[in-house]
């Protein structure tokens, strides 16, 4: 455990792997720009150049295919907003269709572009979390330019069918992108296997640090998307900002790390996950999983505890085990998960439910210890609330 407590909030992000952030201090260590034509720029550059082989061997693609961003949110703007702008003179197609659990940056940047002449459709998804296909098979005709579906969710943990998604939109003419910053490093993603067109990914989500992403763009695409920040036309003119050489150097090894260790990482946590549920029942805890089973990312999980107040849980427990209520960047509302408002759930279990999500560090002493803590604090909060009988 650490001075903070036990980390079981991989969804939000993961801890940076010593060999990442050692590749990171070496290189900022090391003054250079990577654009600059001398031996100091050179070094730099080869940094870039070698960690761009490592994402791209990470899911399959070629090395020109991948454009380095700040992030996924980055990289899903561009993908969305570049996409559709770049494509106004060259289709007659208006409309992107989204599913309902995608994260803000994909349905807030695909609201956007209402208001430059498009039209957004949001695909439902069923109690289990899975994207309803027929549904979104409805939505999906000649006038859909772009759809965009993400690999795995980052409130339930549920692994979306984005091959089927793929399918529907080849079908109908349509470009596909796939949002993978919580599948990145974590479950095994080839982009010709799932017929995308684009996928994003984040660097903090899989070992590595925050403030880099990488963007997959398709040598094939029928149409590039164009940047929406314009400077030195630097990434493929896509991403213009001089590359930060020590934090692209740690994305390389961290998704190095990832496609080596990524079965052993997912068997630890699979065993580390039915560890801690095991503790639960042990200890006679009363809960419910939201979501399906069979489909779920390594190490996650969506519990709903009863007559729980799941922000009074994640208070209480704020310095022994860190857990979330849904997602880290919708933190501060008081209003309930829109993943688990779009699961059509019962407001009891959105009220009681916490996103737990365990990493690559995790020990069963941390899945033993956390069980042990949210019991206690479970039965302090009926206590206080006279659920039982004092």
């Amino acid at each position: 455990m650490s001075s903070t407590g036990i980390f079981l909030d991989a969804h939000a992000t993961t801890p940076i792997a010593k060999e990442a952030l050692s590749a990171l201090v070496t290189q900022l260590g090391q003054p250079g720009n990577p654009h600059s034509p001398h031996a100091a720029g050179a070094v730099a550059h080869e940094a870039i150049e070698t960690a761009r082989k490592a994402v791209a061997e990470l899911i399959g693609a070629a090395p020109g295919e991948i454009v380095f961003t700040s992030g996924a949110t980055e990289a899903n703007n561009i993908a969305i907003i570049g996409l559709a702008r770049a494509s106004r003179h060259k289709s007659s197609r208006r409309t992107i269709v989204t599913s309902a659990i995608e994260h803000p940056s994909v349905l807030e940047a695909s609201e956007a572009l209402t208001k430059e002449g498009f039209t957004h459709l949001i695909a439902p998804v069923g109690e289990d979390g899975r994207l309803d296909l027929d549904a979104f098979g409805n939505m999906v005709g000649d006038d859909v330019l772009l759809v965009s579906v993400m690999a795995a969710n980052n409130v339930s943990g549920i692994i979306q069918p984005v091959q089927e998604v793929a399918a529907i939109a080849r079908a109908a003419g349509a470009m596909i992108h796939c949002d993978a910053a919580q599948a990145g490093g974590r479950l095994a993603l080839d982009v010709f296997d799932l017929d995308v067109d684009l996928l994003s990914l984040s660097a903090h989500k899989m070992y590595g640090p925050p403030g880099v992403g990488a963007l997959y763009v398709s040598a094939a695409i029928p149409t590039r998307p164009d940047p929406i920040v314009f400077g030195g036309g630097q990434e493929q003119g896509l991403r213009s900002g001089t590359a930060p050489a020590g934090l692209i150097a740690a994305f390389g090894v961290a998704a190095r790390l990832a496609l080596a260790q990524r079965e052993e990482d997912a068997l630890r946590l699979a065993t580390l996950t039915n560890r801690f549920t095991a503790g639960l029942e042990a200890l006679q805890v009363r809960y419910r999983r939201i979501g399906t089973d069979d489909r779920r990312l390594p190490g996650s999980l969506n519990i709903a505890f009863d007559n729980c107040d799941a922000q009074e849980l994640t208070e209480r427990l704020s310095t022994i085990v860190a857990i979330s209520t849904g997602s880290a960047c919708s933190s501060g509302q008081i209003s309930t998960s829109p993943v688990l408002d779009a699961m059509r759930l019962p407001q009891s279990l959105k009220r009681s439910s916490v996103r737990i999500c365990f990493n690559r560090y995790s020990t069963e002493a941390d899945a033993d210890n956390s069980a042990l803590a949210l019991s206690r604090a479970l039965r302090e909060i009926e206590v206080a609330t006279g659920s039982i009988a004092q």
